[in-house]
């Protein structure tokens, strides 16, 4: 049901229960300051919730990735040959990058256009800056 159509029919039921009182504009008026989309506060409300829930979580891996590399460098300054410590450190840098790219996202407050690879060459830029 478009609005219009809802708005004359609230007010067919406004003049039943309650006799014309008010004229169809003033009705519209008052019907436009007090209706609000059916579960519109509450929508965002969870959204909100839901980005807090995810900026958590991004927050406390990019914490733990960044100790995971910290050791990995110790590791790495006592015995550069070591295999697993250089594994570890590209996947903790690999890690980072992506926690870091969707703490980004969450802040941000208008929308990017992108190409398909965008994502990939973005996350590359900011495991410079790491």
């Amino acid at each position: 049901m478009s609005h219009s159509a809802r708005l004359c029919a609230d007010y067919r039921e406004y003049l039943a229960l309650f006799g014309p009182h008010l004229s169809l504009p003033e009705f519209a008026q008052a019907y436009r300051a007090t209706r609000r989309p059916a579960g519109g506060r509450d929508r965002r409300a969870r959204y909100r919730t839901l980005r807090a829930w995810i900026a958590a979580a991004a927050e406390t891996e990019l914490a733990q990735q960044r100790e995971r590399l910290r050791q990995c460098r110790i590791k790495l300054a006592a015995r550069p040959a070591l295999k697993g410590a250089a594994s570890e450190e590209r996947i903790a840098t690999q890690r980072i990058v992506r926690a870091h790219y969707r703490l980004m996202e969450l802040r941000r407050s208008e929308p990017v256009a992108r190409a398909a690879g965008a994502r990939a060459s973005s996350a590359r830029a900011s495991a410079a800056r790491v």
